[in-house]
């Protein structure tokens, strides 16, 4: 605190220097100072020539341009001293998990809600997963902000936040961390394997992970629809067609004249639910990104430029800051 203390009366004083310079109208010669109302000194007798304060490069620093070049000089110094209060004060609030998560760029330059969002990232080189949950994202120009709530695993059913728990960056983890939320989903969730079923349903900026498995790949065998369950080649081949048209994270459906088996199958698996129930024990099911919908009552949080975004922990202290 003595530190900051020094720093804080050194910015105080230089303030203070700068007002009386500014009201008094005061300007230095060799001898003294004098005042704008009294002759100057002449100032080509000065010791030291300072080309910076020489505003019209005529080799001469006159009375006007040595008092402009010292209160700019002063204004540049209290301003960096400002900054290093700034950062003391900072300093001194660090998170145990400051260097650990950070903020990442993302798209703070709309005021669509739905669209507005952050990325925090976590470091590969972490020991162990971080708790998020109760972290605050603020802005330190506005001080508008919003707290990380609970989030799910794995969304399912009807009223996910039911389940919704502590959410954890595990090292290498990311979030994209939304100022709104999605249409018809306000939990937040870790991304898996299968939920681009619901980036076809819903609109999410940015895009969902997209590469869900094709039915098509399944081992169909343990669903009777190997080529030896059928009666006949030509209901196999019907089947395996319907199959095959179904696309990536798509819901499909055969044609009515497709044994109803085929239909079934179809109708069971090429969705969100059912593809989770084929997978859900994947070693690569979880992927390494969590989607946090802060659902912020506001249109936007964050400044289009000239903002500054702080993460602070459950416990108030600060984790990152982001300036743009």
């Amino acid at each position: 605190m003595s530190s900051l203390f020094k720093i804080g009366f050194i910015v105080i004083a230089g303030i203070f220097i700068v007002a009386v310079m500014r009201d008094a109208g005061l300007s230095f010669g060799e001898f003294g100072s004098t005042w704008n109302n009294e002759p100057s000194y002449d100032l080509t007798e000065r010791d030291t020539y300072l080309r910076s304060y020489d505003a019209d490069n005529d080799g001469v620093v006159d009375d006007t341009e040595y008092r402009e070049g010292e209160l700019y000089r002063i204004e540049s110094k209290i301003e960096e001293l400002e900054g290093d209060i700034d950062e003391a004060k900072l300093s001194q609030n660090l998170s145990p998990y400051a260097g650990k998560v950070e903020i990442q760029s993302g798209n703070t330059w709309t005021d669509v809600r739905n669209e507005e969002y952050v990325r925090l990232s976590a470091s590969s080189d972490n020991e162990t997963p971080i708790p998020i949950t109760g972290w605050v994202l603020k802005s330190l120009v506005t001080d508008r902000g919003a707290k990380i709530g609970k989030g799910v695993r794995v969304l399912m059913g009807n009223r996910p936040w039911f389940s919704a728990g502590t959410m954890y960056l595990a090292p290498g983890d990311e979030a994209v961390v939304s100022t709104g939320g999605a249409a018809g989903i306000r939990t937040s969730f870790l991304v898996n394997k299968c939920i681009g079923y619901f980036g076809n349903e819903n609109r999410f900026i940015p895009s969902l992970y997209s590469e869900c498995p094709l039915l098509e790949e399944e081992n169909l065998s343990e669903f009777d629809l190997a080529f030896d369950d059928f009666d006949d080649e030509d209901e196999y081949d019907e089947c395996m067609d319907a199959i095959e048209d179904v696309g990536q994270c798509e819901r499909g459906s055969a044609p009515s004249d497709v044994v109803k088996e085929c239909r079934a199958f179809i109708r069971e698996y090429s969705n969100y639910e059912g593809c989770v129930k084929l997978h859900k024990n994947d070693s690569d099911f979880l992927k390494d990104e969590w989607r946090i919908f802060l659902n912020a009552n506001r249109n936007d949080l964050w400044r289009d430029d000239r903002e500054t975004i702080g993460l602070f922990d459950a416990q108030g202290k600060l984790v990152d800051v982001w300036q743009y």
